[in-house]
């Protein structure tokens, strides 16, 4: 049985309940994320000598800063004239990306099955569990391609035929998202903005404001 919540998720989940309407099978779904702040990290920039920013992206709708790709990907998939399979997304993550999904698809028709490797936090795993998910643990000595690898699972899960494979590793809509919003409004914030710094993942968020960086201010290098 999942672990109990913590108040802060709880009071999430309930506001995202009321919140938001169960949807007709006949409607795409449109998901927004608002803009984050730009927060000075002040004792780091008087060490520099340098102003250092952060973009405070918990503070989006789910905690995590996946929140932004997975909207995109969502709203893209359901507008597609293809139909999502079974009412069913598939992904898999180390649990970032299926927090966001979880939180994003809870109230709608749509169900989720996301795959995860067995060391990933079981803070998020119940709370993808919580909000409705099937949560499927591969081995975390497993190799891509190997039957119990996670995304090896959500692959071979899609081939079946039991949903859609979002596959944020690919997905454009995880790159142009990032690209249309996220750069737009760190260089709002920023004008005079120096060097983006950023541990990278899928890379969807280093590949869009890159992108965005290299032509409304080339001048920015981008440090992964």
């Amino acid at each position: 049985m999942p672990a109990p919540l913590t108040c802060p998720l709880r009071f999430s989940i309930l506001v995202l309940l009321l919140s938001m309407p169960v949807v007709s099978s006949a409607t795409a779904l449109s998901l927004e994320c608002s803009d984050t702040p730009m927060v000075l990290l002040s004792s780091l920039s008087a060490a520099i000598g340098r102003r250092v920013y952060a973009k405070a992206d918990f503070l989006l709708p789910s905690g995590s800063v996946k929140d932004r790709p997975v909207r995109s990907m969502i709203n893209a998939a359901t507008a597609a004239a293809d139909g999502i399979p079974n009412d069913t997304f598939i992904e898999a993550t180390a649990g970032n990306t299926g927090l966001a999904l979880a939180h994003a698809l809870a109230g709608t028709r749509f169900r989720l099955i996301v795959t995860m490797p067995e060391g990933a936090p079981a803070s998020l795993r119940d709370s993808c569990t919580a909000l409705g998910a099937t949560v499927r643990l591969g081995k975390g000595t497993a190799c891509y391609g190997d039957d119990d690898h996670f995304q090896t699972m959500a692959e071979a899960a899609a081939a079946r035929g039991e949903g859609l494979y979002l596959n944020q590793f690919e997905a454009p809509a995880n790159r142009a998202v990032h690209q249309a919003e996220t750069g737009p409004q760190i260089l709002t914030a920023v004008p005079d903005l120096s060097a983006f710094v950023i541990a990278t993942g899928t890379g969807g968020t280093a590949a869009g404001v890159g992108a965005y960086l290299a032509t409304a201010s080339p001048s920015t290098r981008l440090v992964l």
